[in-house]
Formats: C-alpha cells, structure tokens, sequence
C-alpha cells in the first residue's frame, strides 16, 4: 500500500464550516432571493472577530422550480427551505470525511495552487476500503459511486468567504498586511470534469483555491491522528469528529501541560448530531441528547462511551497518549452538570511536539 500522510486540520474556521446549522441562515431571506446564505461570526481570543458565510446561489432555485405547486402553506415552506439548507449547504457525514482527506491530500500534494487523486486513492490508500463490485463485474457498487459523486458536486457548488477585517489570528494578519480583507471562492474546484463511468481510476485535478491556501497558512494542522481515524464509516461521523475535537485539545497544550482534562459536556457540545442518512439535523450531540427520554438517552451514552474509549485506547495503543481516567462514572447528570471529565496524560513522545 503507497504511504501516505495523515494530516488533521485543527483550524476553528474549519470547525464552524463544519458545524453550521439552521440557525445561521435567514430562511425567509433565502425563500424569496432564491439564495442561501449562512453567515457566523467567530470571535478570536483576543478580542477580534472574523466573519464566515457561506453561500450556495444555484441549488434553491433548482429546487423551487420542482416544487413550487406544492409550496401552499407557511409550513410546507419552511419544511421545503431547511430540506434545501440540510441538502445543499450543511455538510453531510460523507462530506466532511471526503473534504478532509482532500484538504489533508492537498496539503501534502499540491503544487501552484492544485493537487492531483482518484476515487481509488480516496477509497483504497486514505479510507483503506476495500473495493465492492457492482452489477457486471463493475469496479464500484452503484451507491457507493453515488456517495463521491454527490460529495465531490456539492463541494464545488459551496462558496466560502472569510472576512478578517476584524480579526486578530495571525493568519488573517497576513493577508490584512497585504490589504486582504476578505477571500473568497469555492470550498472545491475540479480541474477537469469528472465523469461518473469513469471516475473511479481516472486521476482529476483539484484546487481548494484561497480558502485552501488560508487552511496552509493558519498552520493548525498536524499528523497526530492515526490512520484508522480516517478508515471509520461515513455513520462513524461522530467518532471521528470527537477524535479530531480530542486530538486538537492535545495538540494545542501539549506542549504546556503534561495532563489535559476534557469535558465530556463541552465535547458534545463541539460535535454536531446526524441523522441516519448522514445529514446534519442542525443540532449538538448534548442538545439532542437533553430531548431524550432516559431510556434513549442512556442508550446513546453506552455508544458515546464506547466510541470515547475506542479513540481514546488507539491513541494509547500508538503512543500518542500514555493513560487516561474518568474522574466520575459515564452517567448523564454529571455531563449535564459539566462535572464528567476524562483526564489525559500526554505520551512522551509528543510533549515536545508541535
């Protein structure tokens, strides 16, 4: 198997990207402009802020003209507007983990602005899948071509811009030094059009453009989550957005602090829950779980506490960490309370790395 670079981007623009739910946009603005746009506003820790939005100008339109006979109440409106919003701008399961691996691809690959993979590499070298034969020997199962296919069309109908007029982050200083204000283009540009017969081998160009190039320069990045991460399951979502949350608090004070403690309440309010087709329900994993009765929601408890343990065993497994400890037992009024915590010691032979 070609070896390859794991990389993990800890950037908190990336974060909120991720993360952006229903109650960013203006629903009624993007009802009647036929426009959607989600705008967040994230503040730096030093006072200064920097604006993100995110537009998709053509999906609503599109999906207006298939359904405007049946748009005849206020609710069928509203329903119709967060279905176009889940689908075209919130970034499904699938769509995080295929965007990562090429952010994490283009980081290690590009050159002048554009990098080079295939739905092979993605599938076989970065998710380490095995190939699934289709009708007539073909090479992909018919859903799973339609998964990349979906994710690779969205990415590149997705405009991101960035203004850190405001900002104080170093990174957006160095584009303000050069009288950059704002930067501005798609989340994904294919170079050459990818056709679906025959997109499994054939290699196609890609450009992550000026918010690619804000991703390089931020330098929060770093390779310290394994390759399993990257193996788990589009429905593994909320495994691997936990590791990634983990990884980014070890990262960032390992250097300082030999043990690091983690709230189990601020982890699940980091981490976005999905529904069973991947999408994104506009919701924190705490929010949804405080709307359970108890018998569901001790149940989700066991899968976040086997999932916790799973990450948290790998990284011990790989040195990455030496040992970690609950300070209480796994039970949901001490989460709620904010009083869980797991305590981790950082492996020596990340202390000193950056």
């Amino acid at each position: 198997m070609e070896k390859i670079i794991f990389t993990t981007v800890y950037d908190e623009v990336l974060h909120k990207i991720e993360t952006i739910g229903f109650s960013n946009i203006d629903l009624k603005y993007a009802y009647s402009t036929g426009v959607i746009k989600g705008v967040i506003l994230f503040e730096d820790r030093r006072g200064g802020s920097l604006q993100i939005t995110l537009t998709n100008l053509e999906s609503l339109i599109e999906e207006k003209r298939k359904f405007c006979n049946v748009l005849d109440t206020q609710e069928k409106i509203l329903a119709f507007i967060k279905s176009v919003i889940q689908k075209h701008v919130m970034l499904t399961a699938q769509d995080i983990m295929i965007y990562r691996i090429l952010l994490a691809h283009y980081i290690n690959n590009q050159e002048n602005g554009c990098a080079v993979i295939s739905l092979d590499k993605i599938h076989k070298i970065y998710r380490g899948k095995a190939i699934s034969y289709g009708k007539n020997n073909e090479k992909y199962d018919k859903e799973t071509l339609q998964a990349y296919s979906t994710t690779l069309a969205k990415l590149c109908s997705i405009t991101v811009s960035l203004n850190f007029g405001e900002s104080n982050l170093k990174v957006a200083k160095q584009f303000s030094n050069n009288e950059i204000n704002c930067i501005s283009g798609k989340l994904l540009g294919v170079t050459r059009n990818v056709n679906p017969q025959n997109i499994a081998t054939t290699e196609f160009g890609y450009t992550l453009g000026k918010v690619g190039e804000y991703f390089i320069k931020s330098n929060q990045y770093g390779q310290f989550l394994p390759r399993e991460i990257y193996s788990l399951r589009f429905n593994q979502i909320d495994t691997f957005n936990m590791s990634v949350y983990i990884a980014k608090m070890i990262v960032i004070n390992r250097c300082k602090k030999k043990e690091i403690t983690i709230h189990v309440s601020t982890l699940l309010n980091r981490i976005m829950k999905y529904d069973k087709k991947g999408y994104c329900t506009g919701q924190t994993y705490m929010n949804y779980l405080s709307k359970l009765d108890s018998v569901k929601r001790n149940k989700k408890l066991k899968y976040i506490e086997k999932q916790l343990n799973y990450i948290l065993e790998l990284l011990k497994s790989k040195e990455s960490i030496e040992r970690y400890k609950y300070n209480l037992n796994f039970m949901y009024k001490y989460i709620k309370d904010g009083e869980l915590s797991v305590q981790i010691v950082v492996g020596k032979k990340n202390k000193s790395k950056r």
